[in-house]
């Protein structure tokens, strides 16, 4: 069954986010669709970077490169971020061997609004979402290990009223992450016990990042182990 949330989450998505590459991989600011809503693929990477050569007759060639200037786009959840992305180490060491890789598939149920993203590598991203509230639990598979799971309330974090509480294999909660709604949907992180930091726009593609509300791809078969 569909909801009002739904058109608000797009439209917040249209005005904030603006253009993205066509592909598979999602993440917080990438093309995403609200629960139930079916599939949109999304979302680019930081970019490639590209380098131009230069210098006068007689002199050495110089040369920079700018690491968000070009076209490169993740495919999956994954993808660089572009080298100005530097996650905090709570996040950065938050099951690195969970990446999902490869085309993946979204199975949504149509009268609940929960869905299961798979991937050919084994990850899975099971999402049961309140369709009164919006409150919304994600849970992260290795197969049948859990990597770490996500609790938000999907138009209060997408709309930056709300956070993203991250929470690891073993229950403990390692993050707190809200989108700047001031701010292209910035991401910003607090460590449990640490400082609050801004990321570099680069990193909304970078996993963990790209999977804290679920990796949107094409509606297909996904049945969780």
């Amino acid at each position: 069954m569909r909801n009002s949330r739904i058109s608000v989450t797009v439209g917040i998505l249209a005005v904030s986010v603006g253009c993205s590459s066509t592909n598979s991989g999602t993440g917080l600011n990438a093309g995403k669709a609200s629960p139930g809503g079916g599939a949109d693929a999304g979302g680019s990477s930081g970019g490639q970077a590209t380098g131009n050569a230069g210098g006068s007759s007689g002199s050495q060639a110089s040369g920079d490169a700018s690491p968000a200037n070009g076209d490169a786009s993740a495919s999956g959840a994954g993808g660089d971020g572009g080298s100005a992305c530097v996650l905090p180490s709570c996040l950065k060491n938050l099951a690195p061997s969970c990446v999902g890789t490869g085309t993946c598939a979204t199975m949504t149920n149509l009268d609940t609004d929960n869905y299961n993203t798979c991937f050919p590598n084994g990850v899975i991203e099971s999402a049961v979402i309140d369709q009164t509230s919006g409150n919304t639990t994600l849970t992260i598979k290795q197969n049948t290990t859990t990597c770490f799971s996500t609790t938000f309330n999907y138009v209060k974090a997408w709309s930056g009223t709300g956070s993203i509480a991250v929470v690891d294999a073993s229950g403990n909660a390692v993050a707190s992450v809200r989108m700047d709604a001031n701010d292209n949907l910035r991401n910003h992180v607090t460590c449990t016990g640490g400082q609050d930091v801004s990321l570099d726009l680069s990193c909304q593609n970078v996993w963990p990042i790209s999977a804290l509300t679920g990796s949107k791809c094409n509606e297909g078969g996904c049945t969780p182990k």
